[in-house]
């Protein structure tokens, strides 16, 4: 890497991130923010790993999951 300017860009460990950014005609911005749809959207989505996992949990105990392993079974019956 040459610690020379060319083109009249310094080095990038020269220019701060910010300098960089507006350099390529960005401007530094973090918005945090959801909005509704996307506050329901995320909410959905854990509900709907926990419903599967619950409900998946069930077809496994009633195919008889925990007879099958001891150790599983000793791991299982805590849940």
């Amino acid at each position: 890497m040459s610690s020379t300017i060319e083109d009249g860009v310094p080095p990038p460990s020269q220019v701060s991130d910010e300098e960089r950014l507006a350099q390529l005609g960005y401007k530094q911005e973090l918005r945090r923010k959801l909005s509704g749809f996307s506050n329901f959207a995320v909410s959905f989505s854990i509900i709907s790993i926990l419903a599967g996992a619950i409900t998946s949990y069930g077809i496994a105990m009633t195919a008889g999951g925990r007879w099958r392993s001891p150790s599983a079974g000793s791991s299982s019956a805590a849940w």
